[in-house]
């Protein structure tokens, strides 16, 4: 493909839509996504949401999965307490589902933080994050509560 902008000086480059392959009901989700439409991020949230429990060898599950993460850290970022609350719950499962998919570390990387967030959660008076921790915390081996905290540790900066 021959590059034609360099033979356009002078006029405007003209727009194009990075993400035009997604089609353009989902181009246009994520173009709003970007410009801080809270309800354009929950539904791609949502959507990753839907992956987890959809088909594990989906050609493009590790995309999904990154891109429904930010989305749902940007959810949560706004301070909606469902928001925070549905990223620790998917942070918890998807590393749930990673383990189970061999994808140990990764799997445990989501426990601990969702872990922490949990905690997080419950130092703030959510009775729902503490009953989660108190279910958690027995299932889960020494080194995986001791990760948690170190991710604790990191948001005390």
């Amino acid at each position: 493909m021959p590059n034609k902008g360099s033979e356009r000086h002078g006029s405007a480059a003209p727009v194009i839509d990075p993400n035009a392959g997604l089609g353009a009901d989902v181009s246009a989700i994520v173009a709003n996504a970007a410009r801080g439409d809270l309800e354009a991020q929950r539904r791609i949230r949502q959507a990753w949401s839907n992956s987890l429990y959809g088909e594990p060898q989906h050609p493009n599950a590790d995309l999904l999965a990154a891109s429904g993460l930010l989305a749902a850290r940007m959810c949560a970022a706004n301070g909606d307490h469902t928001d925070i609350n549905k990223l620790a719950m998917l942070l918890l499962n998807a590393g749930i589902r990673y383990s189970d998919g061999g994808r140990h570390g990764l799997g445990w990387e989501c426990v601990a933080e969702s872990l922490a967030l949990y905690q997080r959660m419950s130092d703030a008076g959510d009775e729902e994050a503490t009953d989660a921790i108190d279910k958690l915390v027995p299932a889960l081996p020494a080194e995986m509560i001791e990760h948690a905290r170190r991710y604790l540790k990191q948001g005390e900066a």
